[in-house]
């Protein structure tokens, strides 16, 4: 295998000649990837704020045949602009598809295998980070408002799976009996680093095994996010004891969020054991928000602009329509920035985002009991609305 030389500083770039000169593209597609696919925490490490195995902006699995790069987890590339997905025009607009290759300088300091001609590419392996303090996970708004359930998960398993035995993890419950319903987790999908130690999760409200009631109470039963949070564990049985805590959310039915997955420190998991389950929950976990999905209505009768009814609750409740609706497992997006990360209509010509300004400001109204007003009737098709009874 090649040895790999790392680059520190721009001029070390600048003197590899990496997607130079024109017409490559390998600089472009740096600037880009640094700009739209990662995001660098406090403490260094690379977030991935996109996902290379939904062949997000056509990326694809890199097979490293060649043994090219280090053995790992997954590699993925980008960069190939005969399958260029989503990739900005900034990226591609120097591609011109009748040349069959991109020619490298040979007086630049690349490394040239024997003649062949190789194309710019960026690889890049799914990493998860570590949340150290209540600050950090409060940040990742994980498994809270209810009826998600994930954080009263982890309070539950910090209190009663878990002993903090200086820089150990002790467990107090054995996972490979399926206590509470642990069950073994297999990490086909590489969401987590390769171990040879078993993986094991629990939180499934299908099959609660013996978890209280403070933990299921949200249940509903259907396919929503009540059920959608995890709590993976790396468990050294010679050790008794758990190597690795993590937490996770479903993507789909089957897979987990890559970029909703975090490992839980030591120091996190001791502060979590040091807390009522009161004190815990009474954190302002997420912060005040003026619009919350959860609490809100959408009414759509005949008449616009209706005069809606207040309905008090205080436990938050799906939003729910006239027509009964299959419910399906989906992300809430609470902030303008959460909209950004999805990608949702980006970049044009994709539509969506102006679509999505136009309907919020023609097409409903907030009332002052945070329900949301259809100023528009769907069912007479009005700016396109096909009359199939699918609205929810």
């Amino acid at each position: 295998m090649t040895r790999l030389r790392t680059l520190n500083e721009l001029v070390h770039l600048r003197e590899t000649g990496f997607g130079q000169p024109y017409p490559r593209h390998g600089l472009s597609l740096l600037w880009w990837f640094a700009d739209e696919c990662v995001e660098i925490d406090e403490d260094g490490k690379i977030i991935a704020q996109c996902n290379p195995e939904d062949g997000d902006f056509g990326f694809h699995l890199f097979h490293n045949a060649e043994d090219l790069l280090p053995d790992t987890d997954f590699l993925y590339e980008v960069g190939n602009l005969h399958n260029r997905g989503d990739l900005p025009h900034q990226v591609t607009k120097n591609y011109n598809s009748k040349i069959s290759a991109l020619q490298i300088n040979p007086s630049s300091h690349c490394n040239n295998f024997g003649g062949s001609v190789f194309l710019s590419v960026l690889t890049v392996r799914n990493m998860t980070r570590t949340l150290d303090e209540l600050s950090d996970l409060r940040k990742t708004r994980y498994g809270w408002p209810p009826p998600r359930h994930g954080l009263i998960l982890l309070w539950w398993f910090a209190h009663e799976c878990v002993q903090i035995d200086y820089d150990r993890m002790i467990a107090r419950c054995n996972p490979a009996n399926g206590a509470f319903g642990f069950h073994r987790f297999y990490n086909w999908d590489k969401l987590l680093p390769r171990t040879n130690l078993p993986y094991y999760e629990v939180g499934n409200l299908n099959t609660t095994g013996s978890l209280p009631l403070y933990v299921t109470q949200y249940y509903t039963g259907y396919i929503d996010n009540s059920n959608t949070d995890r709590i993976i564990v790396l468990f050294n049985s010679r050790c008794n004891r758990f190597d690795s805590i993590y937490v996770t959310q479903h993507s789909d039915l089957v897979r987990f969020d890559q970029n909703h997955t975090y490992c839980i420190s030591i120091k996190l998991m001791k502060d979590i054991t040091n807390l009522s389950r009161e004190d815990f929950l009474r954190e302002p976990i997420l912060p005040k928000r003026p619009n919350p999905s959860e609490h809100c209505s959408i009414d759509m009768t005949n008449n616009v602009m209706p005069n809606a009814q207040a309905r008090p609750s205080h436990i938050p409740q799906p939003v729910q329509s006239e027509t009964r609706c299959v419910k399906r497992m989906m992300r809430t997006l609470y902030n303008l920035s959460d909209l950004r990360e999805s990608r949702f209509g980006q970049s044009p010509p994709r539509h969506s985002l102006n679509l999505l300004w136009w309907f919020a400001h023609e097409c409903v109204q907030i009332d002052s009991n945070d329900h949301i007003i259809a100023c528009c009737s769907p069912a007479n098709g009005a700016f396109g609305s096909p009359s199939n009874g699918a609205f929810s």
